[in-house]
């Protein structure tokens, strides 16, 4: 996730405001993947007792963890239309992770709308959970191949964690 910052956030970009979008891709990723640990270690905990867990209880507990997922939901649109708009302006990294991005931030934030009508009955904007969390991960893994071939091709622009010197 650092890499990738440290990508959108290069301080030889023309466009202004390419720092704060870089920071807020990073704070939403870090917000969606924080969310989306809580819903699952909830969902995990619901699940613990096996055959002897109370249903009414293990309902609950699964009705709960719908709110740690919306806010992944956030936090993953954040990430997502900040990435796509700060690629698509820059052009930092491939066009088309851009468009991926930007398709996955209106799937996430069609998928909060299951708010609207009723998270536990099956919304029909549920369904945009697949294609938004597909296009998550396809932007991911592509943007993670091309900076890491970047990076090998210039080592000179490589960052090191703090404290560490390159001999």
């Amino acid at each position: 996730m650092r890499a990738v910052r440290s990508t959108l956030e290069s301080s030889d970009s023309p466009v202004r405001g390419s720092a704060q979008l870089a920071r807020v891709a990073y704070a939403g990723a870090l917000t969606g993947i924080v969310a989306m640990t809580m819903a699952f270690v909830t969902l995990a905990a619901a699940s613990s007792e096996g055959a002897n867990a109370n249903p009414l209880v293990s309902r609950a507990v699964t009705t709960a963890s719908a709110g740690p997922f919306l806010v992944a939901t956030v936090g993953f649109a954040a990430f997502l239309m900040s990435a796509g708009l700060l690629t698509l302006r820059t052009g930092v990294l491939a066009r088309w992770t851009g468009i991926v991005a930007l398709i996955g931030a209106t799937a996430f934030l069609v998928t909060l709308l299951t708010v609207i009508s009723a998270t536990g009955g099956g919304s029909a904007f549920g369904y945009a959970f697949f294609p938004a969390i597909l296009s998550l991960v396809t932007r991911t893994i592509a943007t993670s191949i091309a900076t890491s071939a970047r990076w090998r091709r210039c080592p000179q622009r490589h960052w090191n964690a703090p404290g560490v010197v390159d001999t």
